[in-house]
């Protein structure tokens, strides 16, 4: 059972999971980076590209379609999933399921994310698109993507 999704009040729960997301406005921003895929293919061929048969260019249209539908898809569940013992941020191309004893740092810089080490030793970074923030953005869009950070931070402090 998940609690507290970061765009709600958080709930107290006995439960050992906490799921955050961005706002419901930012969710359908980072689904439409990818919805927008096929319209730029699409305006490509029609403004004269001319490929060497139809099948190319349809073969084209239908592989573009199908990265936009997946972009569009993981663009909307863009977030943060936080177990027990472990957190799993979501981002446009994969997953990441990091143990929570290996991150050393959550960044909160332009482009959010976590810091850790693998078992081997080495030093890795996983960034969170989710509550990463552009120079201008609306107010209240950063001032969740702060609070969500803040949450996640709280969150590895306690599981220590």
């Amino acid at each position: 059972m998940l609690i507290g999704d970061a765009d709600k009040k958080p709930r107290r729960a006995h439960t050992a999971g906490m799921r955050l997301r961005p706002l419901l406005v930012s969710r359908f921003a980072n689904a439409f980076g990818g919805a927008a895929v096929p319209y730029i293919v699409l305006a490509t061929l029609a403004a004269g590209w001319e490929p060497p048969g139809d099948t190319t260019a349809t073969a084209i249209v239908v592989a573009f379609a199908a990265v936009a539908l997946v972009l569009a898809v993981r663009g909307f569940r863009l977030g943060v999933v936080c177990g027990p013992a472990t957190i799993t941020v979501r981002g446009y191309l994969r997953s990441r399921t990091i143990p929570i004893a290996e991150i050393s740092e959550v960044e909160e810089v332009l482009l959010a994310s976590v810091r850790w080490r693998d078992g081997r030793g080495r030093v890795r970074k996983s960034p969170m698109l989710a509550f990463s923030t552009p120079m201008r953005v609306h107010s209240s869009v950063a001032a969740h993507a702060e609070s969500s950070l803040q949450q996640l931070k709280h969150w590895i402090e306690r599981r220590r």
